[in-house]
């Protein structure tokens, strides 16, 4: 581990230079992964294996929760307690975010799996809203495809949390529903127009024309336009945040000329970007000189942000890195490749994946090595228009 800082320890003193503390730590385990996969994946299963929950009497009254789960399972707390956080109660809500979903987790815990309106108000929209129906709620994975098919061992991203090792992605893989994403053009990430995976045909799209495109006159960018941009970006593009991409804005880089939308502020991958709730008013106050702030778009995605005291942090498309990584991290051991899940759906277009990964198997896993997925039902193929992970 030691001769594994010291090979790192210059990248790592480079990035340091424009990217925020959390970006950086983030970056750095990515980097750790891919140097040892093997070594890695070891170490989390034996930190999965001392898993815990404690409860113990804290000041003032309160208790103090301290757990450590696996990463997903992590993920997906999280994840519940931030969306009933922000859907169960109305604006007038005088609790912070951190207190509800606070009480959010003893909601669920005490069986009601609702949180309760605090505005006081009789006419709050929340006042009679039922408890949510059991569901899972949504985690992302970003994986290559050659990771995904055991062909190599590049991290993959899980949306919210970072970095994971290629065998935790596969796992979580046999339980997901895909969205493929062709690589942009060599060129860079830059193009505007590339587009997932054709509907009903299941081949890859062409790039649509940057220039001359409908879709870019409109406010709105469509559901493939929308899915590639969080893919690619992985999380909320302000320096410090984690936010998953799934829970962010589509901010327009360049602002949407509603007047006269051929004039500027196209709705185009290239002036599209994730941004939470927070950081895309920090943004519309930015562009419009009421903050002093500054925010600087440079090729390949990456983001410059300037602070009102000329301090600057710089972020790059984190989800690219995993949909796309630059250099291919060799498979420590022969992986089997398991059967898909019967949820291993494209949700887009109900193409199923297992046909396209099949080619990738047959191409480069020997037959000894292998194992025939099972037919999933073609009851699954209706349902196609739920939000997928990628």
């Amino acid at each position: 581990m030691n001769l594994l800082l010291a090979a790192l320890e210059p990248r790592i003193a480079a990035y340091a230079e424009t990217a925020d503390p959390a970006r950086l730590k983030r970056t750095i385990r990515r980097w750790i992964l891919e140097a040892d996969p093997a070594r890695e994946a070891k170490r989390r299963k034996q930190a999965e294996h001392d898993r815990y929950v404690h409860v113990t009497a804290h000041d003032n009254g309160t208790a103090l929760v301290d757990a450590v789960l696996p990463a997903a399972g992590g993920q997906t707390l999280y994840e519940r307690l931030r969306e009933m956080a922000n859907t169960h109660c109305c604006t007038n809500d005088p609790r912070t975010s951190g207190q509800r979903r606070a009480d959010a987790l003893v909601a669920l815990a005490d069986g009601s799996g609702r949180l309760l309106c605090q505005c006081g108000r009789p006419a709050c929209p929340h006042v009679d809203t039922p408890a949510d129906e059991p569901r899972t709620p949504l985690i992302q994975v970003g994986v290559s495809a050659e990771t995904l098919a055991g062909l190599q061992d590049n991290p993959a991203l899980l949306a919210g949390f970072g970095a994971i090792d290629a065998d935790l992605a596969r796992q979580l893989a046999r339980h997901a529903r895909y969205q493929i994403f062709p690589e942009p053009e060599a060129t860079s990430l830059n193009h505007a127009g590339t587009e997932p995976v054709r509907a009903k045909t299941g081949q890859p799209a062409k790039a649509a024309d940057s220039r001359n495109g409908k879709a870019e006159l409109r406010y709105r960018p469509g559901a493939r336009l929308a899915a590639l941009v969080r893919a690619v970006d992985g999380a909320c593009r302000a320096p410090g945040c984690q936010t998953p991409a799934a829970a962010t804005d589509l901010d327009h880089h360049i602002p949407f000329n509603h007047a006269d939308p051929a004039r500027g502020g196209r709705t185009a991958e290239a002036n599209l970007s994730c941004r939470c709730r927070r950081h895309h008013r920090s943004k519309t106050l930015a562009d419009n000189d009421a903050n002093g702030w500054r925010v600087r778009q440079h090729p390949g995605r990456r983001h410059e942000w300037l602070t009102p005291t000329g301090e600057s942090a710089t972020t790059e498309p984190e989800g690219a890195d995993y949909l796309f990584p630059r250099e291919s991290v060799a498979p420590t051991a022969v992986v089997d490749i398991a059967a898909p899940d019967k949820y291993a759906r494209s949700p887009i277009d109900g193409s199923s994946i297992e046909s396209e990964l099949r080619d990738w198997v047959h191409a480069h896993v020997p037959p000894g090595q292998r194992r025939q997925p099972l037919a999933a039902p073609e009851a699954l193929m209706a349902n196609s228009d739920r939000p997928p992970p990628f």
